[in-house]
């Protein structure tokens, strides 16, 4: 795959992330089990890597793609736990897996092709 394949697979996986955890935070859930906190700080953890990623950065998507693993945390323990929305649990394991792997591939092509080194 090359990069620009792997930068909008990493994109779309994003994006879709985010209108599952928009739908399910706020229209799924009933009035009085809305965790309206616990939903700003996922989505606060969502929007910190887009400026990043607009501009196609590898050091961005590489972080990026370990703070998804709280996602994936979350999509587990939502599918042993929560019966009632296991697909909506399962759409969100595979949108962070997605993300994390084409991020992290993206991230390591692309910076060996700028010669992109981490500081020792």
């Amino acid at each position: 795959m090359n990069t620009t394949t792997l930068l909008w697979l990493a994109r779309g996986s994003y994006l879709s992330l985010f209108v599952v955890l928009s739908y399910w935070f706020y229209l799924a859930l009933p009035d009085i089990n809305r965790p309206y906190v616990m939903g700003g700080i996922l989505y606060f953890l969502l929007l910190a890597p887009v400026p990043g990623m607009i501009k196609a950065r590898p050091y961005t998507l590489a972080w990026s793609a370990m703070l998804i693993l709280v996602y994936f945390t979350h999509s587990i323990l939502e599918l042993y736990d929560n019966d009632a929305m296991s697909n909506l649990a399962l759409i969100e394991l595979i949108a962070s897996l997605t993300y994390f792997v084409s991020a992290g591939m993206y991230a390591r092509i692309r910076g060996r092709a700028l010669k992109l080194e981490t500081k020792k």
